[in-house]
């Protein structure tokens, strides 16, 4: 269109860091190279994400969390797919459907329990002192 509105006023694209921290205590982590990344295409409000990270080391407590996110999280917040293995993360039997969410400025972790009506648990940290990979990808606005 040729209306002033409906113009594409804003489009970036990059890469930007995932940082592991625990909510509690952040901790130190240590990460071979390359394998810490992440990028992001932006349009307008919308970010949209993926990234990778590995680490041989982690010490955070709390929640687990991912921060570094390329733009702060704006208006309402969305889910992303998370693929982990070997996460740094304890969660009972029944709650192994782990969901990403993005908030403020970082990404954090949510479990729901595979039997309807249960409720939903924060990850936190533990388990493994060590991150096997995990990947996430999603869409959030800024």
């Amino acid at each position: 269109g040729t209306a002033a509105a409906n113009l594409l006023d804003d489009y970036e694209e990059g890469t930007w860091t995932p940082v592991p921290q625990g909510g509690t205590t952040v901790g130190t982590f240590s990460s071979p190279a390359g394998h810490q990344t992440g990028t992001y295409t932006k349009i307008g409000q919308t970010v949209h994400i993926s990234m990778m990270l590995y680490a041989t080391s982690f010490t955070g407590t709390g929640d687990f969390e991912i921060h570094g996110l390329p733009f702060a999280v704006g208006g309402s917040a969305a889910t992303m797919a998370v693929q982990a293995n070997n996460p740094p993360w304890t969660l009972t039997v029944n709650k192994q459907n782990i969901t990403a969410y993005p908030t403020s400025t970082k990404i954090a972790f949510r479990a729901t329990d595979w039997q309807g009506g249960v409720g939903m648990i924060v990850a936190q940290c533990g388990g493994s002192t060590t991150i096997g990979y995990i990947r996430i990808s999603g869409v959030y606005h800024s």
